[in-house]
């Protein structure tokens, strides 16, 4: 008995006729055009070929990532958002009494400051994030933030 047939194929699987990629595209770019391009793939995970077809076919795979981002930082400021409401709430209840409990309304006042400095915070931190996504440039890193504002 031959061996041979009972192998499994070797290397990568051949592409469908309607997937082959018979087509060479020639764009012209400058040394600073073809840099950033280079860049931009790189940092997306992706050869400069994907990153260019990824690009034209679908939109910006950095664009799509910042949108994430967004989607994320929404999410999280709406969880803030209800903290505040809840310590406002807390506060309320507690200056409502007849004979509100000072070290209760203290502990509320300085959740409440501290949600605040922390939102405060992030904001800044993002201002030059929006500002590339504003300009169309590059966005400034995100300084180390996941999308959750820190306490």
């Amino acid at each position: 008995m031959d061996s041979n047939n009972n192998r499994q194929p070797r290397g990568r699987p051949r592409r469908s006729p309607e997937n082959l990629r018979r087509h060479a595209l020639r764009v012209a770019v400058s040394d600073l055009e073809l840099e950033q391009i280079t860049v931009r793939a790189k940092a997306c995970g992706l050869s400069v070929a994907a990153y260019l077809r990824r690009c034209a076919l679908v939109g910006s795979p950095v664009v799509q990532g910042l949108l994430d981002l967004l989607a994320r930082l929404l999410a999280q400021f709406r969880g803030v958002a209800n903290n505040i409401n809840q310590a406002s709430h807390r506060a309320n209840l507690i200056l409502a009494k007849d004979t509100p409990d000072p070290a209760a309304a203290d502990a509320a006042q300085t959740e409440i400051v501290g949600t605040l400095g922390a939102v405060r915070t992030f904001a800044a931190d993002m201002k030059p994030v929006v500002a590339g996504l504003t300009t169309g440039g590059e966005p400034a890193s995100l300084n180390g933030h996941t999308g959750e504002p820190q306490k």
